[in-house]
């Protein structure tokens, strides 16, 4: 959390520990520099200075640089300095002079010790501060301050309180403590040695104190003595369980983070000294007054999180991270707007950027932006979901109540239980907040609520606080019904249970109890469209209008995943009830999903034989409609009496099932009689009997019977017919007359063409509809389509028979009319493709006449480029590339793809017959290109989107390039070449060389597509002309070059190293500077899998020739790139290892040469990818986890791993590696399974017992026993 918006991000954790009074806060020099004291390297030099140090003695040459350009960075440590000053000049002279030199000044301000004061209270309210500082600056700032000064420190341990300052390397005016050289200062490394190493009382004293209060070190860099003695005498103790400790450090964030890991220590980085002191002043007033602090910053949350800045929403999200913070959530008067759910959940977060709005009117919105908190880290590239950031609606560090992964929603319904106390007071917060829209969104959205949002919910809606209002009461209904019904089969999978209970037992009450169950419908809550809602600031309490745009209520149906069962004719009837039950239970429940239930439709029973394929969701009541009418009618087949008692039961008026059920059982044979039929066709409700989406069950159904129906039940119905309903009489009084005719026409039209006798009034209102000037036979033919949506390819035909016998000068305007799709049919005509393909010398004449008439039809241009034949003759292709040449240049340009790619694919057929009309048309190509602008010459290569965002790419890559015009005539000019096989040094010809120099020159993209293709022949072309690959090819890989990312880029693709090695040598240099001084052309992961690729097999490669990548320079390299770089090293390794069985020779020395050492590179995807190498060597397993186990660091998800050493090898009868080889095994896993993880890895104790089985003594190992432990908690 900030303070301040520029301030450090102090980690919750570390407020927390404040808050309970167990911070210590350890100060260094950089506390009292601005009282006006020096620095420690200051004090050195003063000191040096008052002595008259030589420049040409041994210190003064150590210090000279340093003191030169006034760096203490480039000085040796000081606590030698001081000892060879010691040694020299006595340690009473020097203490002297630092005593004299440190005397605090009379008017000293001492402000920011009073601060360090307030921060290191108790729960007392009494402070007890430590310093390696010599001056009395915290007993100024604080009078009669308890003071300690070794030899006489605190005792650390037991439950006793400590208050005042400790000057744990003494205080000046304090005295000598013994007798001898040493000094009363720990100035010398000599002091050090003894008050850290051989005496120990300075060590001794850090870890009692680490082993109670949590460290704060303030005032150091991470190269003070006083740093490096107390953490590597720490680092050499065997302690008890210690408190973190954290240090204060201005620089970057990755630089202060990493050089404080190394010594086990959190940084926390900030920029300014004004942000650091301006931060812990804050954070004193906050240590004052915690409640006030807590309150002031509350009310900042009953505005919209939108409005404050991002510190400020960390400062509010800190609160919720805590149970006191919570606490005040629960408690505070109002509660803080549902809106902060927002910002509460990472998931909300962390989703993706959405449009807000529509056309060009909307707006790109960015959750993180809207939400996001200041240490949020930015979202992963490519749409991926493991982000970073805390998740306050789940398990958090303060949250030590309890031992389990947990989370207010989406937890697994078996692993929920008693919440800590934070999310508890969470849970009564949100109760508070339910009625809010966007509580009633995040709610719609989750999976599995807790049973204590659940039960908070419940009191609301039975009378407990405010009351709901009507709507809002109503959708929490809906929401607890679908929680309460959801169980635990959350995927869907119970169908499946059924069948295997059904294949064991056979069908009995259990089963059809069990069919009943797996047939269930439920409701189902989807979320908007949208990522999120967003709307104007301060609308978070309105729900009245907004909760039906943001979430949509359905019925779902369990799935029965294509997986059907086989219905004895026995089962029939109780399946049917059950079915039918089902259904009522869906028409139930869709008469409370509000606007669901307005557009609900069911498909036909009986579709279109149409090509594509209709649509049918699996998992909705649409499916399970379709099938009971399949069941219904077998029973009806096999027992018409038991089916006509089963439709008995159905409800009488049912628009969303059982009307059009009705249909198609009135339709069924022998089962109802014609008088029951049409009596009931005529007491259809108006919504069901004009209903589109039953039209054709009417039609089909009147069209089976309408013989049956005597002559007054068939003008009943004719007489319904004619009086459609006027559904939208405020339209246009045209469009509602014109819409009343179609229905009446559509309908009485398609039973007199499906031989239905009408009578004479309905033949003469027919008559009168067909008569009007806007009347289509269509409406009447298309009045029984299926209206069901379809999905299917769409045939291209292109069979050029309707053109056969046509002119030359007709052939285009004809192909014009009879090409277009059939929307019905799912076909595509293009018969001028067929001519093409046919008569390509035709089809060219045609588009040759139409351009001597200043006509240019693209569209066919583009279908003769596309599909000119190979078999074409030469002359054919000759002329077509002529003709080409002497098209408009703006036809050029929109044929550019096209012309550029049929001359690569055809045209260099005539380069050895006809080269001068082939350079000729090449030319001419490209001068339209060049004249045309930079949008001639890009990429046919789109942009990448991932989630609707444009995910930003290079585009001077080969994929770019061989996608592009000009890339398309370079690979003209090498095809032209033929396929002969070249001799060295043959040289290429002048025409091809001079045309690809030219092609470099290129405007736009075509320069960088040029360089591509030239540096993918690399090799080649050094081969065949090597001078004049060295003249003009090599210097576009010159970093400074313009076109040396597209050349590099390309060169690097195939992770193939450049031959010979005199064209290496050429490369190298510049080659190996991309590592340091161009990583933006590495930021894709590709780009530097490929470079790194190519950096470890050219190190491999120097074991032979020595005129390769150095192990030196190889490290370097693997220094400068990213984790998924140095992954990509390891990965290729493995593959050395394997082909080039090269474990001894390249693999171990590897580790010992090349890897890097520093402690920062070793991640826990590294640590996977090392053990990756030694899984696939079983034989030498134990060996290479030799070389790679200091190494090795914690794996988020040691899973694979686990399940990888248990995992027998059956090909070659072994058994896996932990029976083999267990002591090996247990080290890595205890290695590589964190001390405290996230969860316990799923096959832990199976591996354990494995290796116990193997090698009983290694139970009473250090590893065995840890591991256990994690399994027992």
């Amino acid at each position: 959390m900030r303070f301040i918006e520029s301030g450090p991000a102090i980690p919750i954790e570390l407020l927390t520990a404040r808050d309970q009074g167990e911070v210590v806060f350890f100060c260094g020099a950089g506390v009292s520099k601005p009282a006006g004291l020096l620095s420690f390297f200051e004090l050195t030099v003063q000191v040096m200075r008052k002595l008259g140090v030589q420049a040409s003695s041994k210190v003064g040459m150590q210090m000279a640089q340093a003191i030169a350009k006034n760096d203490p960075d480039l000085a040796p440590p000081f606590d030698q300095v001081f000892g060879q000053l010691q040694r020299t000049y006595t340690t009473e002279k020097i203490e002297k002079e630092v005593t004299r030199l440190l005397k605090t000044p009379k008017q000293a301000i001492t402000y920011n010790h009073e601060v360090v004061l307030r921060l290191s209270k108790d729960v007392r309210g009494i402070p007890f501060v430590v310093t390696t500082n010599f001056d009395h600056l915290f007993e100024r700032a604080m009078p009669r301050l308890r003071r300690w000064f070794p030899p006489m420190l605190p005792i650390m341990t037991g439950d006793s309180f400590h208050s005042g300052v400790v000057y744990l390397h003494g205080r000046l005016g304090s005295g000598r403590q013994t007798e001898g050289p040493s000094s009363a200062l720990v100035l010398g490394s000599g002091d050090f040695g003894r008050a850290y190493l051989a005496d120990g009382w300075a060590t001794a004293f850090f870890r009692q104190l680490l082993e109670r209060k949590t460290v704060v070190l303030l005032g150091y860099s991470a190269g003070d003595p006083p740093i490096r003695y107390l953490l590597e005498g720490l680092n050499a103790s065997t302690s008890a369980k210690l408190q973190p400790i954290y240090a204060f450090d201005r620089g970057e964030e990755n630089e202060v983070h990493s050089k404080w890991r190394d010594l086990g220590v959190s940084g926390i980085p900030f920029g300014d000294f004004e942000d650091l002191w301006g931060t812990l002043e804050a954070w004193a007033e906050r240590a004052d007054d915690p409640d006030g602090w807590r309150a002031k910053t509350l009310s900042m949350a009953n505005n919209s999180p939108r409005v404050l800045k991002p510190y400020q929403r960390g400062q509010i999200a800190a609160l919720a991270a805590t149970p006191e913070g919570a606490r005040g959530f629960a408690e505070a008067n109002p509660p803080p707007c549902a809106e902060w759910l927002c910002v509460l959940d990472r998931n909300i977060r962390y989703s993706q950027p959405f449009k807000d709005g529509y056309g060009d009117d909307a707006s790109e919105i960015d959750p993180l932006s809207e939400y996001g908190l200041d240490d949020d880290p930015p979202r992963l590239d490519g749409g991926r979901s493991d982000a970073g950031g805390l998740d306050f609606l789940g398990k958090l560090p303060a949250d030590t109540d309890s031992d389990i992964f947990f989370r207010l929603a989406g937890a697994s319904p078996k692993r929920r239980g008693a919440i800590p106390r934070r999310l508890w007071s969470l849970t009564r917060w949100f109760e508070a907040v339910a009625h809010e829209w966007i509580a009633i969104w995040w709610a719609s959205r989750q999976l599995n609520l807790h049973p204590d949002i659940l039960w908070g919910i419940n009191r609301r809606l039975t009378g407990h606080g405010t009351k709901f209002p009507d709507n809002v009461q109503r959708v929490w209904n809906l929401i607890l019904e679908i929680e309460e019904e959801r169980g635990i089969d959350v995927h869907d999978l119970g169908w499946f249970d059924f069948v295997a209970l059904l294949k064991r037992g056979g069908w009995s009450s259990a089963i059809y109890r069990s069919f009943e169950k797996a047939v269930k419908p439920r409701l189902k809550v989807e979320v908007s469209f949208r990522s999120m809602p967003l709307l104007p600031m301060g609308d978070g309490h309105d729900s009245n209008g907004k909760i039906e745009e943001l979430i949509r209520f359905s019925v779902h149906c369990p799935s029965r995943h294509n997986h059907d069962i086989d219905v004895p004719v026995e089962a029939l009837p109780r399946l049917v009830e059950i079915v039918n039950r089902s259904l009522e239970r869906a028409a139930d429940l869709l008469q409370d999903t509000g606007r669901s239930a307005a557009y609900f439709h069911l498909p036909a029973i009986e579709p279109d034989a149409g090509r594509g394929e209709r649509y049918v969701p699996s998992d909705g009541p649409a499916e399970l409609f379709l099938w009971a009418t399949q069941l219904f009618k077998r029973l009806a087949e096999s027992d018409p009496p038991v089916a006509l008692a089963e439709a008995a039961k159905w409800p009488p008026n049912d628009r969303f099932f059982f009307d059009k059920f009705r249909l198609f059982a009135w339709k069924i044979d022998s089962l109802f009689n014609p008088d029951a039929i049409a009596e009931s066709i005529l007491a259809l409700q108006e919504d069901s009997f004009w209903d589109p989406y039953l039209e054709r069950d009417l039609l089909h159904l009147l069209r089976a019977k309408w013989g049956d129906f005597s002559a007054d039940q068939r003008k009943a119905i004719e007489d319904r017919l004619c009086e459609p309903p006027d559904r939208f009489s405020e339209d246009d009084p045209t469009e509602v007359e014109r819409r009343l005719r179609y229905n009446i026409g559509s309908r009485l039209g398609w039973l007199d063409q499906n031989s239905c006798e009408l009578s004479q009034p309905a033949l003469s209102k027919l008559a009168e509809i067909r008569a009007t000037a806007d009347w289509s036979e269509r409406s009447e033919t298309k009045a029984d389509r299926d209206m069901d949506g379809r999905v299917g390819w769409v045939e291209r035909r292109v069979d050029p028979v309707n053109l056969e016998g046509v002119r030359v000068s007709k052939l285009i305007a004809r192909s014009i009319e009879l090409s277009g799709r059939d929307q019905d049919a799912f076909v595509e005509y293009a018969p001028f493709e067929g001519v093409v393909a046919e008569r390509p010398s035709f089809a060219l004449a045609a588009l040759a006449f139409e351009a001597r008439h200043q006509n240019y039809p693209v569209g066919h241009w583009r279908q003769l480029l596309s599909k000119w034949p190979k078999e074409a003759s030469q002359r054919a292709t000759r002329l077509c590339g002529l003709r080409l040449a002497r098209l408009p240049r703006q036809v050029q340009f929109e044929l550019r793809a096209y012309l550029t790619s049929w001359i690569r694919d055809h045209f260099t057929g005539i380069a050895t017959s006809h080269p001068d009309d082939f350079y000729r048309v090449w030319d001419d190509v490209f001068a339209a290109l060049q004249e045309s602008g930079d949008d001639a010459t890009s990429s046919g290569m789109g942009e990448l989107t991932v989630g609707g965002k444009i995910v930003q790419r290079s585009r001077r890559t080969l994929d770019h390039a061989i996608n592009g015009p000009i890339g398309h005539l370079v690979d003209a000019l090498f095809a032209s070449i033929g396929e002969r096989k070249f001799k060295k040094n043959e040289r290429i010809s002048s025409n091809v060389t001079i045309r690809l120099e030219r092609s470099l020159g290129s405007v736009g993209e075509g320069a960088d597509h040029a360089a591509s293709l030239l540096a993918q022949r690399l090799n080649w072309l050094y081969y065949v002309d090597k001078t004049w690959t060295t003249k003009v090819v090599v210097p576009i890989f010159d970093l400074c070059h313009p076109l040396a990312e597209a050349a590099w880029n390309a060169l690097l693709f195939r992770q193939r190293v450049p031959q010979p090695t005199e064209l290496f040598a050429l490369l190298k240099g510049q080659f190996l500077r991309i590592f340091d001084e161009r990583k933006e052309w590495l930021s894709e992961d590709r780009d530097e899998r490929h470079a790194v690729a190519v950096l470890i097999i050219a190190t491999y490669w120097n074991k032979n020739s020595g005129k390769y990548i150095s192990d030196y320079e190889c490290r370097q390299a693997l220094q400068s790139v990213d984790d998924i770089g140095r992954q990509t090293a390891l990965w290729t390794l493995h593959r050395i290892i394997e082909e080039g069985k090269a474990w001894k020779s390249f693999g171990k020395r590897f580790f010992a040469t090349i890897w890097p050492q520093e402690a920062r590179f070793q991640t826990g995807a590294a640590s996977d990818t090392m053990l990756r190498i030694a899984e696939d060597k079983p034989d030498q397993f134990p060996e290479i986890v030799d070389t790679i186990k200091d190494f090795l660091r914690p794996i988020d998800h040691p899973d694979m791993f686990i399940f990888r050493q248990r995992r027998e090898d059956e090909k070659r009868g072994r058994d896996s590696l932990a029976k083999r080889w267990p002591h090996e095994v247990l080290e890595v896993a205890d290695r590589i399974v964190a001390l405290k993880p996230a969860y316990v890895p799923h096959e832990l104790s199976a591996l354990l017992a494995d290796i116990a089985e193997a090698d009983p003594t290694l139970r009473g190992t250090t590893a065995w026993r840890r591991l256990s432990d994690l399994i027992m908690r």
